[in-house]
């Protein structure tokens, strides 16, 4: 939500984009490195000085894998690739310890889990060319799914003006 404020300062909002993801398409990940799911939208800014407003949210599934297992963990990230190059981390200081994710410690056997993600971030590509965003995701153990049966995942983003 921007303010009448924040609007004289800069703060507009020149496009938006939106990708729903609600076909029962899955994307599973046992490696525990991340990988690309399907989880994607691609934005080209107007302005090189733009940033955008990166929103992602849905359910993940996570098995916590064999019956020794007393932890469920997994991570996901958003991850950046314009015009086609190679993907990057959009918000790091380290490829190990900047990621959203959950954590649970439990007794028992083979433990199952459906959990949201949501994430926000505020990117500054400094480009005019296709930016693309995707979900990355790993398991530390078991196997992380998102948007497994119906669950439904999107992906907003906003171009933002600031000068």
């Amino acid at each position: 939500c921007l303010f009448e404020d924040e609007a004289a300062a800069g703060g507009k909002v020149l496009q938006f984009q939106s990708a729903t993801f609600n076909d029962g398409s899955s994307y599973s990940n046992n490696t525990g490195a991340f990988t690309a799911s399907y989880i994607t939208d691609q934005i080209t800014p107007t302005l090189s000085t733009s940033k955008i407003w990166i929103n992602a949210y849905g359910r993940a599934f996570d098995t916590s894998g064999s019956s020794s297992d007393t932890e469920a963990k997994y991570a996901y990230q958003i991850y950046r690739s314009i015009d086609g190059a190679t993907a990057t981390q959009v918000y790091t200081t380290s490829t190990n310890d900047t990621f959203w994710g959950y954590y649970h410690e439990h007794t028992g056997t083979n433990a199952n889990f459906t959990n949201p993600i949501a994430s926000m971030y505020l990117d500054a590509p400094a480009t005019t060319d296709t930016c693309q965003y995707t979900i990355y995701g790993k398991s530390a153990n078991g196997t992380i799914q998102f948007g497994q049966s119906l669950m439904v995942c999107e992906m907003h983003l906003w171009e933002v003006d600031y000068s």
